[in-house]
């Protein structure tokens, strides 16, 4: 019997000769895939919301078969918890709406489902947005207006929430309501509009000015629907100013040379008046110019007391 020489080129040519004859184990990859879905990626709390998807084994549906999902809020603590069960097309839905209370952020939702011993899983998230109008500024046209005549108020309102908004604006004096707009508002967007005010019935005296956005279904945060922009007075015809700053109850030499002494001026001069410019070519209210209008209307009332 020959011997061999060098034993270590006999263990080399074993070893590869059991490499060349042992199979390569492939790589595992799962034949059961699980997807999930969202109709869109933001809800408001009032909103439906709806989670989807597909259940399938070898690229084929797996029917009537249970699919666990679970919601979790922005803080991880579930919310909402299901066993689904698929369809004869392997689709599973669930329809929902979360509490009136919920969290605003970022939902997650997880679903896991087992089938001929494998096991998948698969999450999608979605945003729960706010609905929230607000009144962002009130402007007067002025500060005094003859009892009977008309004065413009503007509000600028916002859309601070997520979905396209149609709500009502209001404008008051004091508890009375003076006139409504309904806006329509795209998600962050904002539009001013005027009112006209006519005092015709109001009484003589102070009155506060306020705008009000009526709340929106699913409106929690409504602080800022109200805005409260100072107060008006509302004053006999001619009665402008007195020696206190405000009308006083007469039509005077003080009324009179208030007007006189801005004739001519006109609005956006730095010297207009608003409270000078009584009337225009639409009786009773202003435009914009301090003229032989407004001189007159005061001076033929120079002297009238407030009775």
């Amino acid at each position: 019997m020959k011997t061999l020489k060098n034993p270590k080129l006999l263990l080399a040519a074993i070893l590869i000769g059991i490499i060349a004859i042992t199979p390569i184990p492939h790589a595992y990859s799962s034949n059961l895939t699980l997807t999930i879905f969202t109709t869109k990626p933001s809800y408001t709390i009032e909103e439906e919301i709806t989670l989807y998807g597909n259940l399938t084994y070898n690229s084929l549906p797996v029917p009537n078969w249970p699919v666990a999902l679970e919601v979790q809020d922005p803080l991880g603590t579930p919310v909402v918890t299901r066993t689904l069960q698929t369809n004869t097309s392997g689709t599973y839905t669930l329809t929902f709406k979360l509490p009136t209370n919920a969290k605003l952020g970022t939902y997650t939702a997880y679903v896991s489902s087992s089938y001929k011993g494998e096991t998948a899983t698969n999450s999608t998230t979605f945003e729960l947005m706010p609905r929230d109008i607000a009144v962002t500024n009130v402007t007067l046209s002025k500060t005094v207006i003859a009892q009977g005549y008309s004065m413009k108020i503007t509000a600028t309102v916002e859309n601070q929430g997520y979905p396209t908004e149609t709500f009502n604006v209001t404008v008051y004096a004091n508890t009375t309501s003076i006139a409504t707009q309904t806006v329509t508002l795209t998600s962050g967007n904002s539009t001013t509009i005027a009112f006209t005010w006519n005092t015709i019935g109001f009484a003589k005296g102070n009155y506060t000015i306020r705008a009000y956005a009526w709340p929106v279904p699913g409106e929690t945060h409504t602080a800022d629907n109200t805005l409260t922009d100072g107060w008006v007075i509302v004053a006999m015809i001619g009665d402008i100013i007195g020696p206190y700053g405000w009308p006083d109850g007469k039509c005077d030499i003080r009324d009179v040379a208030s007007v006189a002494k801005l004739f001519g001026v006109n609005y956006p001069d730095p010297r207009y008046n608003p409270n000078c410019d009584l009337t225009g070519p639409t009786p009773g209210l202003a435009d914009g110019k301090i003229d032989i209008r407004d001189i007159a209307t005061v001076a033929k009332n120079f002297g009238k007391i407030d009775p």
